[in-house]
């Protein structure tokens, strides 16, 4: 038969003469040690075969198909042609079915099954079948089955008919306010065209005459109605961006609201200027602003300062002045109501220039006089440092006072009347220096006193010369905060009066940034601590009779406090270093008596 198909092969075509290749299909050659397969064929079971087609052992085997969900492998066995069957005993992927298996092999299990319809055809509802739940479709349709948009009660003002009654967004007519909590419960809203009413001030203060889009005062009362009840979140008060943000100062606003309500200013470091903002009582920030227009022709300004009294505000600010050699200046000038300068080292003053960069310096007003005291380096490259003292007229209008208190770092400044008292470390310990300051003319320095004597640093002063604290930071295990009472008169401070109380505060880690806010009847301290490895600005009521520090932030570091009324204490402080978080900003936060 083989040789009869060849043949009407053949002769069905005419010019077509067969290959090798062509004649081993039809009748496979057989194959032995003494008859070899000729070139490009093998001899596998006695037959020859092509040496690239598929070849193996009589009688091997291998794995077929493959093994997910209900899926199994099955065998290829090796015929005695040496060619693999086709694979026998696997069981392959089916359509899905609702059972709680993997039917079709994907490794998902009940996906995209059919099922019976919920029969429902409102709402969006209409049209959904029962979902497989568990390997069984839903016997009474429920959520799973209706989709995201379903609501057993209609909730949602969005113009659909949510629970499938026939009607769209029907008893949204009286729906709570965000604010809602405490004083403001009763405050709604009504859904209309598929959107809910904005509820306003007006809508706040209809439940809650008192009501305030911001919490201004501490008055045990939850004002803006959030939940807090005097209590505020960190407000950023910079600009951020790719700008570092950091060492602010700040002040109250004399002459703004109430005195229970009161704008602070704010100054810091932006990058390589100083900018100036205001906060205001209602919370609001205004842009920042550069305090002076040499800002625009030095390389950097640094190291703010603010002092206020009556209705004046002064700032000082070292700045780096471009050339050769290279100079650090002083800059003094008066505040407007936003920060800007009105007025910048008048027609008579000649600001101090120093051949190594400013350190530190602290601002303090009179009825007539702007007393500043701030530390220089003696050069470029110099860690020396020495404490200045200027008597200027508020008016910045004629030439100031100078004043050189020897050698030393990190001023404190606390004017009282007519007379200011100057602290600051020099060799481990506190020096006080105290300065007569009259309506007009120069600096009277007086006798010097030292406290101390474990490299205590950082400095804080409050009350009056006359009944005065100062506080500081020593080092030890842990850090300490000292506190010392006492007087400095016309005669001088005499350390031996005042009274000691070390280890005041027990410290959680290294500290450093003291400062202090005081208004009499109430005083502040804030300060940076590093405690497992973050710096934490931490404060405390320093009146207080337990004093028991609290955390303001973290992390966090070159605090500020200021009183503002019965608003309560702002504490500012930076984020520079960061590296999680808001970084490289300048934050603050707000409390009640801490």
């Amino acid at each position: 038969m083989r040789r009869l198909a060849l043949a009407a092969w053949l002769s069905s075509s005419a010019c077509f003469v067969p290959t090798l290749e062509a004649l081993e299909q039809e009748r496979p050659r057989t194959c032995d040690d003494a008859s070899p397969c000729v070139e490009g064929y093998i001899c596998a079971a006695g037959v020859c075969r092509k040496a690239d087609g598929p070849s193996c052992t009589p009688g091997e085997m291998r794995a077929c198909g493959f093994s997910t969900g209900l899926c199994r492998p099955g065998v290829e066995r090796c015929t005695d042609e040496g060619v693999f069957s086709p694979c026998t005993g696997a069981v392959g992927p089916v359509l899905e079915v609702c059972d709680g298996e993997d039917n079709d092999c994907d490794g998902a299990v009940d996906e995209e099954v059919t099922t019976s319809s919920c029969g429902i055809s409102q709402g969006v509802c209409a049209g959904r079948d029962r979902a497989c739940v568990a390997g069984r479709p839903e016997a009474v349709c429920t959520a799973a089955s209706f989709g995201p948009d379903y609501e057993a009660t209609e909730t949602t003002c969005d113009a659909k008919d949510n629970d499938c009654d026939g009607a769209v967004d029907e008893g949204l007519t009286a729906v709570p306010c965000p604010r809602s909590a405490g004083p403001c419960a009763g405050a709604t809203r009504s859904c209309q065209a598929g959107a809910l009413t904005v509820c306003t001030d007006a809508t706040y203060r209809a439940v809650f005459p008192d009501f305030e889009a911001v919490e201004t005062e501490c008055d045990g009362r939850d004002n803006d109605c959030d939940g807090l009840t005097d209590a505020w979140a960190a407000e950023q008060v910079s600009d951020g961006g790719t700008l570092v943000e950091r060492g602010a100062v700040a002040v109250a606003l004399p002459n703004t609201g109430t005195l229970q309500r009161r704008d602070v200013l704010v100054m810091a470091e932006s990058g390589v200027r100083l900018v100036s903002r205001t906060l205001t009582s209602t919370g609001l920030v205004s842009p920042g602003r550069a305090p002076a227009v040499s800002i625009a022709a030095a390389e950097r300004a640094y190291g703010p300062a603010l002092a206020s009294l009556g209705s004046q505000v002064a700032q000082a600010w070292f700045e780096n002045q471009a050339g050769a050699p290279a100079r650090t200046r002083l800059a003094l000038a008066l505040a407007g109501p936003n920060g800007d300068a009105i007025a910048n080292g008048g027609a008579g003053i000649s600001p101090v220039t120093m051949t190594g960069p400013g350190q530190k310096v602290a601002l303090g007003l009179t009825s007539t006089r702007l007393v500043v005291a701030f530390a220089q380096a003696d050069s470029a490259t110099s860690a020396n440092t020495s404490v200045v003292a200027l008597s200027c007229p508020r008016q910045l209008d004629t030439l100031c006072d100078t004043q050189l208190l020897g050698a030393g770092r990190n001023p404190a400044l606390l004017v009282d009347s007519d007379a200011a008292l100057v602290v600051y470390e020099v060799g481990g310990r506190l020096r006080a220096v105290r300065l007569s300051v009259p309506q007009s003319g120069g600096l009277a320095v007086g006798p010097t006193a030292m406290f101390g004597g474990s490299n205590e640093r950082d400095v804080a002063l409050a009350g009056t010369l006359e009944g005065l604290t100062v506080y500081s930071i020593v080092p030890g295990t842990p850090d300490t905060l000292w506190r010392r009472q006492g007087a400095c008169t016309a005669g001088g401070c005499d350390a031996a009066t005042f009274t000691a109380t070390p280890a005041w505060v027990r410290l959680g880690g290294p500290a450093t940034g003291l400062a202090v806010a005081s208004d009499g009847s109430r005083r502040v301290l804030a300060w940076a601590e590093t405690r497992a490895g973050v710096s934490t600005v931490r404060a405390l009521d320093a009146l207080g009779s337990m004093p028991t520090p609290f955390d303001v932030a973290a992390p966090a570091r070159r605090p500020v406090p200021v009183l503002a009324g019965r608003a309560g204490v702002y504490v500012f402080y930076d984020t520079e270093g960061a590296t999680s978080g808001v970084a490289d900003v300048v934050l603050q936060r707000r409390f009640c008596e801490p």
